[in-house]
């Protein structure tokens, strides 16, 4: 969202010095709401990528985990996909 608002600001900037308005104010609005949405990104990014991948699912409430009745029920259904049976 604030990304978005840094570009309607940039072109509320272009505006203004075009029609003569008071140019810094814009200006400085622009380059604070596009600094601050750059940390966010750059934030959120290193919070993503800080976990293993691997580990995610395995905090995800949504995906339970898998019981030994379902595993077998699995292997059962489908004897070739075994850690034997993989390259």
């Amino acid at each position: 969202m604030l990304l978005l608002a840094a570009l309607g600001l940039v072109a509320v900037t272009i505006v203004a010095g075009v029609l003569d308005w008071m140019l810094w104010p814009w200006i400085v609005a622009t380059v604070v709401v596009g600094g601050a949405a750059l940390v966010c990104l750059f934030a959120s990014r290193r919070s993503l990528t800080a976990h293993d991948g691997a580990d995610r699912a395995q905090h995800d409430p949504l995906l339970p985990e898998v019981t030994a009745e379902e595993a077998a029920t699995y292997e059962r259904h489908h004897p070739h996909s075994g850690p034997e049976n993989r390259r």
